[in-house]
């Protein structure tokens, strides 16, 4: 017998988690899946399935499936969805409201030194801004190449590594990844929210170090022969 038990998912990949569990990124496709747990009625129609969505959600509707598109936004942002589920003779309807991360563009550049000599030390910096997220934080993982030693700060703004020395002067990439961390609004049951990272709206900065095996002369190299004239 149709019963009240409509079930409402989003899937993510192969895997299936109520709507509810958690944030989702905006400018991402989400697939929502309807379904019940409950049997027609003795006579019944197969069920049929009946989306409300906002429409700044771009939705696109396949049965129990639908897809969407969350705009983007500069603040978290919720949307009620509702799915109808009848087979003929009854029917339920089950509402829930999808919690969209805000969009934080990032921008930046490596500032820091362009060449270097080896076997010293070399200093860089993630030097960043922003739009949206109210004041996120950063998340910084730097990738530095086969040979540098001794990094520094690999999850800081700031790195410091040892340069190798290499027998001629090389060119080398470095890079980091930066990714905007956003505080959820907090509830009079949970005042103190926690802390999502955004991996969409993430960006990679690189930069090119040349290493030296010494550093320059400021006069061409001079000799003459001695002896008697």
């Amino acid at each position: 017998i149709f019963a009240p038990s409509v079930v409402m998912k989003v899937k993510v990949g192969e895997k299936r988690e109520p709507i509810t569990s958690s944030f989702r990124d905006s400018r991402v496709p989400l697939i929502m899946e309807a379904g019940s747990t409950s049997v027609p009625n003795a006579g019944g129609t197969p069920f049929t399935y009946r989306w409300k969505i906002p429409a700044e959600l771009s939705p696109q509707v396949n049965g129990r499936y639908a897809q969407i598109l969350a705009p983007e936004a500069p603040h978290f942002m919720q949307y009620p969805v509702e799915v109808e589920v009848s087979d003929g003779k009854a029917t339920n309807a089950r509402a829930e409201m999808l919690k969209i991360l805000p969009t934080v563009r990032v921008k930046g550049q490596i500032t820091g030194a362009s060449s270097a000599v080896g076997g010293t030390w070399v200093d860089l910096t993630a030097d960043t801004s922003h739009e949206g997220g109210d004041n996120p934080e950063f998340q910084y993982n730097w990738s530095v190449p086969a040979g540098w030693t001794q990094p520094i700060g690999l999850t800081r703004s700031t790195l410091r590594v040892l340069a190798p020395t290499p027998t001629a002067s090389t060119p080398f990439a470095l890079s980091v990844r930066v990714t905007p961390v956003v505080n959820a609004p907090g509830t009079e049951n949970d005042p103190y929210p926690q802390k999502i990272s955004i991996p969409a709206d993430a960006v990679t900065l690189d930069t090119t170090v040349v290493v030296r095996r010494r550093q320059p002369v400021d006069i061409d190299p001079y000799a003459k022969i001695q002896g008697p004239s």
